[in-house]
């Protein structure tokens, strides 16, 4: 018989080891411009620069898994790149599951496979994230400190993930991946976790939330307010209130902020 294991736990690890990795590399890019330059929101982290963040013994300096641009695209950076959106996804995805995995005990097996069905969709999406980033930064339109340098272009991202929020694709996406999340809470011993079902679950996150995801480019990608934003907006919208009015709720948000953000991100 496989091992049973409680996969809250290991959920909840993969989160915490998402938001480590996101903090040593906003430190990291953040040295020598300040967290200001890191988008919309993050000069507040400013005022605590020198007496927390930075001094000669900092081991942040000295990690070289953290993602900068500055020294062009090589194989480094695309791996850094990789590992950069990939520990974005634990952190800001991976909450939206941890209620459904609150209750369960599941044969190992099961689990690793379901969880591995869940993460190469999610993996997939970092490899376009990749590209996407790789050919703004090349056409001068991403800074090196990985925040859109054109505000009518950022303005333009936001308006259009805004409009998806009222699409008939998200609202489809969005019941298709509730009714797998009920129906796995409603299983017992881990019936319903495999390969299979957690790549199902993926596709719907992904089409559900991807959108939202790419707002990080507009708002900076390693922007940790817009960061923990976002995440709340996902967990909600998976776990609490999901459907049309949630949906066009958030789509409002994007839309207005849109038509403000060429003042707040110019």
């Amino acid at each position: 018989n496989s091992p049973i294991i409680e996969p809250f736990w290991i959920g909840l690890a993969f989160v915490f080891l998402g938001w480590l990795y996101t903090t040593f590399q906003v430190v990291f890019a953040s040295f020598g411009t300040g967290f200001n330059a890191l988008g919309p929101g993050m000069q507040f982290f400013d005022m605590f620069r020198e007496k927390i963040f930075f001094g000669p013994e900092s081991i942040i300096f000295y990690l070289p898994i953290c993602t900068t641009l500055e020294a062009g695209w090589s194989v480094k950076t695309w791996l850094e790149s990789f590992l950069m959106w990939v520990f974005m996804i634990f952190a800001m995805m991976l909450p939206t599951l941890l209620p459904t995995l609150s209750s369960k005990i599941i044969c190992t097996k099961k689990f690793c496979w379901f969880f591995l069905g869940y993460l190469a969709v999610w993996l997939s999406f970092c490899v376009g994230c990749i590209f996407i980033q790789w050919v703004l930064h090349t056409k001068g339109l991403l800074s090196d400190e990985m925040v859109i340098t054109n505000s009518w272009f950022a303005s333009l991202l936001l308006a259009l993930v805004g409009i998806y929020q009222f699409s008939r694709i998200k609202l489809r996406s969005c019941i298709a991946r509730n009714q797998l999340l009920v129906s796995y809470a409603e299983t017992a011993g881990g019936i319903g976790f495999n390969l299979q079902t957690g790549t199902k679950l993926g596709i719907s996150c992904a089409i559900s939330c991807g959108p939202l995801m790419l707002t990080m480019f507009a708002f900076g990608l390693m922007n940790v307010i817009a960061m923990l934003v976002l995440t709340v907006m996902m967990f909600v919208e998976t776990n609490l209130f999901y459907g049309e009015s949630s949906n066009r709720i958030i789509g409002v948000v994007a839309l207005v902020y849109a038509a403000f953000s060429l003042g707040i991100l110019a």
